[in-house]
C-alpha cells in the first residue's frame, strides 16, 4: 500500500481543535507516499476526528491537564514504548505536552523529531500562582530541549518564540 513504508508519527493532545489542523500536513505526508500515524488519547475528540477521516491512530495514556507527576512519568514511558514499537522516519509534536514529552521520548529511540510550538496554553494565559510556578518550569523545560536535543521547530507565533528563544543563541543544527 506506501511505497518506502516510512512511518510518520505525529503526537497530538486530545483536543480537537489541534487534530484539525494537522489534516493538510496529514494529507501533504501521505501525498509524498509516508504511512502516517497519529498519536492520542483513546476516545479523544481529536481520535474521534482522525479516524472519522481515515487517518490511522495509536492510543497514547495521556491527561492534557494532568499535573501529577507520576502519572506524567508514565505518559513519556508509555510514549517512548510506542516510539519503540512504531520504529519512526520521524515524529512531529504539538502543543505543550506532545512537545516536550515526545521530544524526550524521541531522544531515548533516535527519532528524528520536528515539534510546532502552535502556542504556549492556558498555563501562560492564567495569571495565578500555581501558573506562574508551571510557566517557569515550562520555559526551562523548552530552553533545556532545544540547547540539547536534535530537532526541527516550528513556531507559529513569534512572541513564542522571543518567550522561548529571545536572544538565547542555540546551535543552528540543533
Amino acid at each position: 500500500m506506501f511505497q518506502n513504508e516510512k512511518v510518520v508519527l505525529i503526537v497530538l493532545n486530545g483536543h480537537e481543535f489541534t487534530a484539525k489542523h494537522r489534516l493538510p500536513l496529514i494529507k501533504h505526508l501521505k501525498h509524498l507516499k509516508y504511512r502516517v500515524k497519529c498519536i492520542v488519547p483513546e476516545k479523544s475528540n481529536a481520535d474521534k476526528l482522525l479516524k472519522k477521516n481515515n487517518i490511522e491512530t495509536v492510543n497514547w495514556n495521556i491527561s492534557r491537564s494532568g499535573k501529577n507527576i507520576f502519572k506524567e512519568i508514565k505518559s513519556i514511558y508509555s510514549l517512548i514504548k510506542i516510539y519503540r514499537i512504531q520504529n519512526p522516519f520521524a515524529v512531529i509534536h504539538a502543543t505543550i505536552k506532545p512537545v516536550i514529552y515526545g521530544t524526550i521520548a524521541s531522544k531515548l529511540t533516535s527519532c528524528k523529531v520536528g515539534n510546532l510550538i502552535t502556542g504556549l496554553g492556558s498555563v501562560f494565559i492564567q495569571k495565578n500562582y500555581k501558573n506562574r510556578i508551571i510557566r517557569f518550569f515550562v520555559i526551562k523545560t523548552y530552553h533545556f530541549l532545544f540547547k540539547y536535543f536534535t530537532q526541527t521547530i516550528i513556531f507559529q507565533n513569534k512572541s513564542d518564540k522571543e518567550l522561548l528563544i529571545g536572544k538565547k543563541k542555540f546551535n543552528k543544527a540543533k
